[in-house]
C-alpha cells in the first residue's frame, strides 16, 4: 500500500518525470505487486519485508513532494526507528498523508516520533479537519492490522484541539 500510494502521489503532482523519476516508479510498481505476491501467499502473521528507506527520509521526500500539505517533522522527535518498524511507521505515515491530502486542506501537517517506557509512538496531525461524510475507506483499517502483527495499536479521529490525530503506539523492541 505504501509503495502504490508513493508512486500515486508522483502521478498526481503534476510535475513532468524524468526517465529516472520513470523508473523509479516502474520499480515501485514493480515491487508493490511482487509485495502483494508474497502477502497473498504467506500466512498472517509474519513480519513484513524490510524498507529500503527511513521514516525520516520518507518524511522528507513527502514534504518535498507536497509542499501543499506543509508537512514538519515536530522538534524534539527521534531520527530513528527500531529497524523492525519501519514498514509499519512508514505504512502509517503515508496513509496519514493520504488522508490529508484526500479529506483535508490542513495548513500544517506535523509528524512526531518518540519513544518512552519501551514504546514507539509515530503521531502525525493536521489542521484540515471537516465533518465526517459518512465514508470510510480501508487504509487505516489495513494499517491497524499491520500494527496488531507487531503488538501495537492505532488511534485516529478528531481531537479536542480541532486536529485530526493518527496515532500509531508500538513495543520498541518486539512484542509485549
Amino acid at each position: 500500500i505504501q509503495r502504490l500510494f508513493g508512486v500515486s502521489m508522483a502521478l498526481s503532482s503534476g510535475a513532468e518525470l524524468d526517465r529516472g523519476e520513470r523508473r523509479r516508479v516502474a520499480d515501485e510498481i514493480q515491487d508493490a505487486l511482487a509485495d502483494l505476491r508474497t502477502a497473498v501467499q504467506r500466512p498472517l502473521g509474519r513480519p513484513a519485508r524490510a524498507t529500503q528507506t527511513t521514516l525520516l527520509d520518507e518524511v522528507r521526500r513527502l514534504a518535498d513532494e507536497h509542499p501543499e500539505l506543509h508537512v514538519v517533522l515536530e522538534p524534539g522527535s527521534e531520527t530513528e526507528v527500531p529497524a523492525h518498524l519501519e514498514p509499519v511507521a512508514q505504512s502509517v505515515l503515508t496513509e496519514a498523508l493520504r488522508n490529508a491530502a484526500k479529506h483535508a486542506q490542513p495548513t500544517r501537517v506535523g509528524v512526531r516520533v518518540t519513544r518512552a517506557d519501551g514504546t514507539f509512538l509515530l503521531e502525525v496531525t493536521n489542521d484540515g479537519v471537516r465533518p465526517p461524510t459518512g465514508r470510510t475507506g480501508m487504509g487505516l483499517r489495513l494499517a491497524a492490522f499491520e500494527a496488531l502483527q507487531h503488538g501495537g495499536v492505532i488511534e485516529f479521529g478528531a481531537g479536542e484541539d480541532e486536529r485530526w490525530r493518527v496515532r500509531l503506539l508500538v513495543p520498541a523492541e518486539g512484542r509485549l
